[in-house]
């Protein structure tokens, strides 16, 4: 616009800070401290959208200088203040907003991992009849602390189970083909999981020669999970306190996803307007 002006010769501008950095300038703090704050109020809309919690505009400008007013009334803040106050509440709202959705992205991720385990345990007592006495192998920790207790009963024959993609297992039977020349037998149950196509191995194998540890490492070089697999006579009791850690962190989530929900619709409903003005929206267009 200066330009503009300038080119045309109606005005004549001076550069009073020419010397001065950007971010030195007087209003420098309060223009990225706008641009912070419409980078909040986009955040909370995007939470609320993800939600489906629809936000309408205020239907012209008249609409929303009337709900600016009431807001300020409201917030007992002058006109030259409100920004403040708004910048206050958006930094306090994306706050909470931000600590929630990792809270609900940390139960949803032990829930993954809990059906994974669930998956691999239901696959691996399909399989006891055909494994014949084979046992779980152990860790380094335990052998450890097995070492001057009693001997491991058929400790030759071992197995490894866990999951990974559904697109990895190929890849991962030619590692462990390779890698023990041929001395290991990969068995796989695939299934979806949230939309996602993966697979429970189980992987049979002699530990002579070191075989226990390559493998371990292979199946731990996959982004995947490897579980300690427990006695195998106890299979049933794990299944069953699986599937009820399953259900209570289930229902955690589904009450975490509720109070999200519902605080994002008191944040931008004003339920003292006549008709449906979204607070969120207003502060976006003042700000």
């Amino acid at each position: 616009m200066i330009e503009g002006f300038g080119t045309l010769g109606l005005c004549h501008f001076l550069d009073l800070n020419k010397s001065a950095q950007t971010f030195d300038l007087p209003y420098g703090k309060r223009i990225r401290m706008c641009d912070e704050t419409e980078r909040r109020i986009l955040f909370l809309m995007e939470a609320c959208r993800e939600q489906r919690i629809q936000i309408k505009q205020p239907k012209d400008v008249e609409t929303f200088t009337q709900r600016l007013s009431a807001i300020e009334s409201e917030k007992k803040k002058a006109h030259d203040l409100l920004f403040d106050s708004i910048e206050q509440d958006v930094r306090n709202d994306e706050k909470f907003v931000m600590t929630q959705k990792s809270t609900i992205e940390e139960i949803r991720q032990n829930i993954f991992k809990l059906q994974d385990y669930k998956e691999v345990i239901d696959f691996v007592k399909q399989m006891v009849p055909n494994l014949r006495g084979v046992r779980p192998a152990q860790s380094a920790v335990g052998d450890e602390e097995n070492a001057q207790g009693e001997p491991l009963i058929d400790s030759n024959v071992q197995f490894v189970a866990g999951t990974i993609a559904s697109e990895e297992v190929d890849r991962l039977k030619k590692m462990i083909f390779r890698a023990t020349r041929g001395q290991a037998l990969t068995h796989e149950k695939h299934f979806t999981q949230d939309g996602t196509d993966k697979a429970a191995y189980l992987v049979v194998f002699t530990s002579l020669g070191g075989s226990r540890d390559k493998i371990q490492k292979i199946c731990d070089s996959f982004m995947g999970q490897r579980f300690e697999i427990p006695d195998l006579t106890t299979l049933d009791k794990v299944l069953q306190e699986s599937r009820e850690q399953i259900r209570k962190s289930q229902d955690i989530l589904t009450t975490s996803e509720s109070q999200l929900q519902a605080y994002l619709y008191e944040m931008i409903f004003d339920d003292t307007a006549t008709t449906e003005i979204y607070t969120l929206e207003i502060y976006k267009w003042f700000v």
